[in-house]
């Protein structure tokens, strides 16, 4: 039964893919979900924010529990230069190989596509033994978290939660580490001025989240554009025109393009570029850096902006800012910067387990971003979530997980990645929660991928955790 259940499963996400979802459009994607609930009769409850709840009487069981289940339904839609996906329309073409499925040219969706397709399995099943279940899917994850911040918890009657976004296979977790994000906004000044134009274009990295991959030393674009920048002031006076790069404060970027306005000669930026990609150190990344003059308009940010402006940007250029026991405990990234007419927004974020500290750094950035001209907004704050003693989730889970993969599950406490769960832990009292998921590998890049033999791997435990409810 299992493995048909498994292919019910990853027929549901194929569904999925097919419905446009990009985080703050998922309309339609809640319109799927509350039609589902509708062909089989179940409660639904849709707010304005797009969250979905859907509620299911408990099956074979006499437990009275309320167990809550919950996963994200919006996505990070990336793209190569060459893929002609609109994702308004959802082009997304999927490429099973093997074991694996993965996207054609785009971010495959499954963070959390698969989290929530592993939870309409469950709605689905007519055999499936579990207690009453409450399923939320909630909205804008990926971005700011609207969707947990502000759903109404009064609808809850479950203090047990479930979450579906985890990427690993062989583990759960109990806890995470908190954020800060912020929006450093410069209103510039743009004058004239006769120098030649050009384009720099910083391409082909691997990028990913910033919190669980900040530890790979991925290299960041637009940290790089604003070294590469910084150098070449050694030579001539620089006026920066345009800036682009990034796609949300999570993400370590893929891509930076900027324009300038200089005298200094194309060679030798060549030669500064050449330079760079020499000195520094790329750990499996390959990237491509290219120049080429243009012509643009002749207005640009000021001498003293562009200073400033380079100079902010390399206030986040750390990555890791301190360790405990061996394990990261603060961070910093900044993962888009845009820019429009002369205004230039900067989107960054702290990552820590420590209260105390992640506050400091925070104080101290905004110390800094002032002298540069920069004005802070706050995006949003999401505290830690620590993990709840004696937790009953947490042995249930671990006892099925032992019964049908003959190994023990690692706990992970801590992780530097913030969820909803931090969400969840504010908003409901003496919650007790856990996060699991399936093996999802470089998620928010093209190279998103899950294999089949994880996702059968995760149902077949998460049914016999529901078991546990009868016991």
């Amino acid at each position: 039964m299992n493995s048909i259940m498994n292919n019910k499963c990853l027929d549901i996400f194929c569904e999925i893919t097919k419905i446009p979802r990009k985080s703050g459009e998922e309309s339609k994607i809640a319109d799927y979900l509350e039609n589902f609930a509708h062909e089989r009769n179940l409660e639904c409850y849709r707010d304005k924010y797009n969250n979905v709840l859907i509620k299911k009487e408990k099956q074979n069981t006499k437990n009275n529990d309320v167990l809550i289940l919950q996963a994200h339904s919006d996505m990070v839609c990336v793209k190569t230069e060459e893929s002609k996906c609109d994702f308004q329309d959802n082009t997304i073409e999927i490429i099973k190989e093997g074991d694996v499925i993965r996207a054609k040219d785009t971010s495959l969706g499954a963070d959390d596509g698969i989290g929530v397709a592993f939870i309409l399995t469950i709605l689905d099943s007519k055999d499936i033994k579990h207690p009453n279940l409450e399923c939320l899917f909630t909205t804008e994850e990926e971005t700011t978290f609207n969707g947990a911040i502000n759903f109404d918890y009064s609808k809850l009657k479950g203090k047990k939660i479930v979450n579906f976004d985890h990427c690993q296979d062989d583990s759960l977790v109990i806890g995470c580490d908190g954020d800060i994000a912020n929006e450093y906004i410069l209103q510039g000044k743009f004058v004239e001025n006769n120098f030649k134009q050009y384009k720099i274009r910083i391409s082909n990295l691997k990028g990913g989240h910033s919190g669980i991959e900040i530890n790979k030393n991925r290299a960041n674009a637009i940290v790089m554009m604003a070294q590469i920048l910084k150098e070449l002031q050694n030579f001539s006076e620089i006026c920066v025109n345009d800036i682009n790069g990034g796609t949300s404060a999570e993400n370590i970027p893929e891509h930076c393009e900027c324009q300038i306005n200089t005298e200094i000669d194309i060679e030798i930026i060549k030669k500064q570029i050449d330079k760079y990609l020499s000195i520094n150190t790329f750990v499996d990344e390959n990237p491509k850096i290219e120049v080429k003059q243009v012509q643009k308009s002749k207005r640009a940010f000021s001498i003293e902006d562009t200073k400033n402006l380079i100079n902010e940007i390399l206030i986040f250029e750390k990555g890791i800012l301190t360790y405990r026991n061996n394990k990261i405990m603060t961070s910093e990234s900044v993962g888009m910067i845009s820019c429009k007419d002369n205004r230039i927004n900067i989107k960054a974020i702290l990552r820590s387990s420590d209260k105390k500290e992640i506050e400091r750094y925070n104080k101290e950035k905004d110390i800094i971003s002032k002298e540069y001209k920069f004005k802070k907004e706050e995006m949003y704050i999401d505290a830690i979530w620590l993990p709840k003693e004696d937790s009953e989730l947490t042995n249930k889970y671990k006892e099925a997980y032992i019964k049908v993969n003959n190994a023990i599950p690692k706990i992970e406490v801590g992780s530097h990645a913030v969820t909803e769960c931090n969400v969840f832990f504010k908003n409901i009292p003496q919650a007790d929660i856990i996060s699991i998921g399936t093996i999802i590998e470089n998620f928010h890049t093209v190279n998103e991928r899950i294999y089949i033999s994880s996702c059968e791997k995760v149902l077949n435990t998460i049914i016999e955790f529901l078991k546990k409810f009868n016991d």
